[in-house]
């Protein structure tokens, strides 16, 4: 896929969720863009986390080429400054959890984080939150197949970050996990937390 920046879906992409980002003065839009990985990764990526660096460097192009995943990398004044990888998913929620309007559908589509981090040279910058505004563009962007939620499974530590950026906890599946880790005889101590976000909400705010 060609260099995102400098389209029209780009300039939508900008206006997203533009609450998202609290450093943005750090960086320029202008010096932002986001390529679809084709080809092997950056071998300098080191985003601090083993599994991570390893997802990229050695799996994410095959699950691209066998049509599992996609990943984008993001790209600052030529810099490759972190990674999406995104998925289909879909959601089953509490009739609670449920927009007024969709409530007779208990199972919504949704994309999925998968994966997603920042290379440690330009963390503190507001270029996660960046990551995260580019898979929102995806969603919304979607035109084959409507995107309602995008979700996520965050680790504890970080659910507080992705509920200031519009996430919510998924009451139905994280109560479904946590009853399967236990009857397995788990801890549910460190459980990633299912998350999503409404994408209609993210629509109208363009």
């Amino acid at each position: 896929m060609p260099d995102l920046s400098g389209t029209p879906l780009f300039h939508a992409f900008q206006r997203i969720t533009l609450r998202f980002v609290q450093n943005a003065s750090k960086w320029s839009y202008d010096d932002l863009s986001f390529v679809r990985l084709s080809s092997p990764a950056p071998a300098e990526f080191d985003c601090g986390s083993a599994a991570q660096n390893d997802f990229l460097l050695r799996h994410a192009l095959t699950a691209h080429e066998e049509q599992v995943s996609a990943t984008y990398l993001g790209y600052l004044a030529g810099q490759c400054f972190g990674y999406v990888t995104l998925a289909p998913d879909s959601l089953e929620t509490l009739p609670r959890e449920r927009p007024r309007r969709v409530k007779r559908w208990p199972r919504i589509p949704a994309l999925k984080i998968l994966q997603m981090a920042t290379d440690l040279r330009f963390q503190g910058r507001g270029l996660g939150s960046a990551l995260v505004q580019f898979a929102v563009f995806v969603g919304c962007e979607a035109d084959r197949v409507p995107y309602r939620y995008l979700t996520l499974d965050a680790v504890p530590e970080r659910v507080g970050w992705y509920q200031r950026r519009g996430f919510t906890v998924s009451e139905l599946r994280q109560r479904e996990r946590i009853a399967r880790l236990t009857d397995a005889g788990g801890d549910p101590g460190h459980l990633p937390v299912s998350m999503h976000m409404d994408l209609r909400d993210a629509r109208s705010a363009r």
